[in-house]
């Protein structure tokens, strides 16, 4: 996991926009697992739209 843990990338309106490879940049691509989390990410209906967020196609 991260060090800092929430990065609410998958909330349009907290850090969708600064785009896939700010988020990409956390993680450290040396490390054969990656993971965050937020509890943003199951804030429904405050936030919508995370699932299909997070069907990022690369």
């Amino acid at each position: 996991m991260l060090k800092e843990k929430e990065l609410n990338f998958f909330v349009k309106e907290k850090n969708w926009g600064k785009g896939l490879d700010w988020y990409k940049s956390n993680f450290n691509a040396e490390k054969p697992f990656r993971g965050e989390a937020s509890p943003n990410y199951t804030a429904f209906p405050f936030f919508e739209g995370v699932p299909k967020q997070m069907q990022l196609e690369d």
